[in-house]
């Protein structure tokens, strides 16, 4: 009966490992540090037990040669002149006199012939002797030879010579091994508890080790797949001499630079797009207030004449109010129209030194006495391209502001200097070079939450009530600054006051008889 072939089917392949199922993970990198250093610790403690343990069997080996070629040289010489007279009996004396050492296996006395003359016993000597050394081996040696040396068995040879030199017999020492064994095991002992305590120690050596490194590894590592998913606020907090320590370091201190810059840009960003806004409502602001500016006029001029042919009585004072709301309108157009400019109407040198203290009576009677002035002012001047009128508009709207603020009272400091910007700044605001002028206004009043800070700038944006702000004035105060190229900034929180810092270009040195 023949069976039926088998269906041949596809090769094997191998299994890929089943849905689900977790994936073999390489070890980490601690597991690779003790792996590492312990398969290297144990191969030098192998090397240094095997050293030592040949290194104590090379000199008991030497120390039990040197041993038994003494008592070789021993027996042979005070066998010489025994083996001159041919006396077997004192030969046999010599000889037993040596049955006392311990581990002796055999001594014999034997003529220059080789016929043994005297020996310890029959039996040993059958037992334990090999082949005896040729003549020519010990002819002319003055000196004691190893014939057999094994871990049972140390034979030595030394020539009995007379007292001419003559060569007359040779004798034979015979010395067992048993306590070089017993020493070699003992060492031995020793060896593999010194390797085991030297491997348990260098294992722990490795584990502290490899848990170091890999737990600051894993910890540089967990801040950077932090940081990566958004946790920007994350530090590895490492420091040390070490390269990780520095390396730790460095890392935090990139990660700083990397979320100053990322501030710097999100800051330079919202002014852009501020700016931008800024510029569409501008356009828009231009437009309109020309046209209604004319309308304003009409209105204007019409209402004074009404007013004045008017007696006094309730139609008159009506006059008056729409005479009033058209100046009013009138003092709005006319902020859109110089929020409008691109330009900077009339520029001329001016010394912001002066300029300030120029308008120190003038604020004090604007914001009252409760509110004391304090100007920081350098003695030397600080030049400017720019117009007067507006940078004292500026001035006065910050002013007006910062009295708005302390409604209790309290301390305005405004201080002139000069400021060195750093580079990456220059380049991000476009400016021509880093040397500005610098006006700082600094109230002690209520400050501002980052809401409403966010949206200062922002025309026809305040925090007035109704009828008491237009919400042009930082708006125009922002325009200003950007006609003459410079900028303004704001810091504030709220209990902790405002400051304004407006920047303008300094101007070049003033030619000869200027």
């Amino acid at each position: 009966m023949t069976s039926a072939p088998a269906t041949a089917g596809p090769p094997s392949t191998p299994s890929a490992p089943a849905a689900g199922s977790p994936a073999r993970r390489p070890p980490g990198l601690r597991a690779q540090i003790i792996l590492g250093v312990t398969v290297v610790h144990l191969l030098l403690v192998a090397a240094v037990t095997v050293d030592m343990v040949e290194r104590q069997r090379a000199f008991l080996t030497r120390h039990a040669a040197e041993e038994t070629e003494g008592l070789a040289s021993m027996l042979a010489v005070n066998s010489s002149s025994w083996v001159l007279a041919n006396d077997v009996v004192g030969l046999g004396e010599v000889v037993a006199s040596l049955r006392g050492q311990p581990e002796l296996r055999y001594a014999l006395v034997a003529s220059a012939s080789g016929q043994v003359l005297a020996h310890t016993d029959h039996q040993k000597v059958g037992l334990y002797l090999v082949d005896p050394p040729s003549q020519a081996m010990l002819r002319g040696e003055a000196r004691p030879q190893v014939i057999h040396a094994d871990e049972a068995l140390l034979d030595v040879a030394a020539p009995v010579s007379s007292s001419t030199g003559e060569h007359i017999g040779w004798v034979r020492v015979g010395q067992g091994q048993q306590s070089i064994i017993e020493s070699l095991a003992t060492v031995r002992r020793f060896a593999l508890i010194y390797g085991l305590m030297a491997t348990a120690l260098g294992v722990l050596f490795a584990v502290v080790v490899g848990t170091r490194l890999s737990t600051r590894i894993r910890r540089l590592l967990a801040v950077s797949q932090g940081v990566r998913a958004g946790q920007k606020q994350l530090r590895t907090g490492m420091s040390g001499r070490g390269e990780l320590g520095r390396l730790g370091a460095a890392f935090d201190a990139m990660l700083d630079d990397l979320q100053e810059r990322e501030r710097e840009s999100d800051r330079l960003e919202s002014e852009l797009l501020h700016a931008q806004k800024l510029e569409s409502v501008g356009r828009l602001a231009g437009g309109v207030a020309h046209d209604f500016n004319n309308l304003l006029t009409a209105i204007v001029g019409n209402a004074q004449s009404l007013l004045e042919g008017l007696p006094p009585g309730e139609q008159r004072t009506c006059a008056a109010e729409i005479l009033e709301a058209g100046r009013r309108a009138t003092e709005v157009t006319r902020g859109l129209l110089a929020f409008s400019r691109k330009q900077l109407v009339s520029p001329v040198r001016l010394d912001l030194c002066e300029l300030v203290r120029g308008m120190e009576r003038l604020v004090a009677r604007i914001i009252g006495e409760d509110i004391e002035v304090v100007l920081k002012v350098p003695g030397q001047p600080i030049q400017v391209y720019g117009n007067r009128g507006q940078i004292e508009q500026a001035l006065m709207n910050l002013a007006t502001n910062a009295r708005d603020a302390m409604r209790h009272g309290g301390t305005l400091t405004v201080e002139v200097d000069e400021v060195e910007l750093g580079a990456s700044e220059v380049a991000l605001r476009g400016l021509a070079g880093g040397r500005m002028a610098r006006i700082a206004v600094r109230d002690t009043g209520a400050g501002m939450d980052a809401t409403t800070r966010a949206r200062i700038f922002d025309p026809f944006f305040t925090t007035k009530e109704v009828g008491k702000g237009t919400g042009l004035g930082l708006a125009m105060v922002y325009g200003n600054l950007r006609q003459h190229g410079g900028f303004i900034e704001v810091q504030s929180a709220p209990g902790e006051g405002t400051t304004f810092q407006l920047y303008l270009p300094l101007a070049p040195p003033a030619a000869a008889g200027q």
